[in-house]
């Protein structure tokens, strides 16, 4: 299973509100709201004086979207409990690094932005 994958399910497991309406990259250009976007941004990758340690250190921009203010701040309060600190099989741990809310005028939605690193086993 892939670290994005990995990732979407665990948005979709834990923000209910948005049901399966998180999309990598690009959202649709129906889509309902609230829904969620994220996208890498960034891979970290280490070595070692053996080669690769094996444990990339990802960053992932995820946004939250609804028309409404309230709506997108109880899809992300959701969204940032299933992320900040989860870890699994394959996720070593996601740790929230940086949010900041903003109005998309083109859009006409809200939007709270999240960055999260997310180190993960790599074969």
């Amino acid at each position: 299973m892939s670290v994005e994958t990995e990732l979407r399910d665990q948005i979709i497991a834990g923000v209910e509100t948005v049901e399966s309406r998180v999309y990598p990259v690009v959202l649709p250009k129906d889509a309902v709201f609230p829904a969620i976007r994220y996208n890498r941004i960034s891979t970290i990758r280490g070595y070692t004086l053996n080669g690769r340690d094996c444990f990339p250190a990802a960053r992932f921009q995820v946004d939250v979207f609804a028309d409404k203010y309230t709506t997108v701040q109880a899809a992300w309060g959701l969204l940032r409990i299933a992320l900040d600190g989860f870890s699994s099989v394959e996720i070593e741990y996601i740790t929230l690094d940086n949010e900041t809310e903003d109005f998309d005028d083109e859009l006409k939605l809200y939007r709270v932005i999240g960055d999260f690193v997310v180190q993960y086993k790599e074969s």
